[in-house]
């Protein structure tokens, strides 16, 4: 019973043994600047800011995407065949000749070359296909 009540006694907050140095981190913790306490909330705070605002405009952008699957208008009739990574449309409207369709990856590029290996590859096979 005394030895189980000490062995409780022995671990702090952070789940670590004391008689071993386990309340150094906690007491080097409690040790460090104000200051630098405050850039880390600081710095955390600013992180945690622009993970939002890269994240509204992502969304943002998304629903002014058209050729989004989820955008409200987009032109389900249209719609051909549907991979994992990227779909087949036809074009509704400026058709170069009958038939025109448009090779779409469902994730936003902005050019073939900024799109990863996997959505060129399906994007490669839809080609091979017509």
């Amino acid at each position: 019973l005394n030895a189980m009540s000490k062995s409780k006694r022995e671990i702090d907050l952070y789940g670590e043994e004391e008689e071993y140095g386990g309340g150094l981190t906690h007491s080097l913790r409690a040790m460090e600047p104000k200051e630098k306490k405050l850039k880390t909330a600081v710095l955390q705070d600013r992180a945690r800011k622009e993970a939002i605002q890269a994240h509204s405009q992502a969304e943002s952008a998304a629903s002014r995407d058209r050729l989004s699957l989820d955008h409200p208008r987009f032109p389900h009739h249209a719609l051909i065949a549907v991979g994992g990574r990227s779909y087949l449309l036809l074009q509704t409207k400026g058709r170069l000749c009958d038939g025109h369709c448009l090779l779409v990856p469902q994730l936003a590029c902005a050019s073939m070359v900024a799109c990863d290996e996997d959505t060129l590859e399906e994007l490669r096979n839809f080609k091979k296909c017509l």
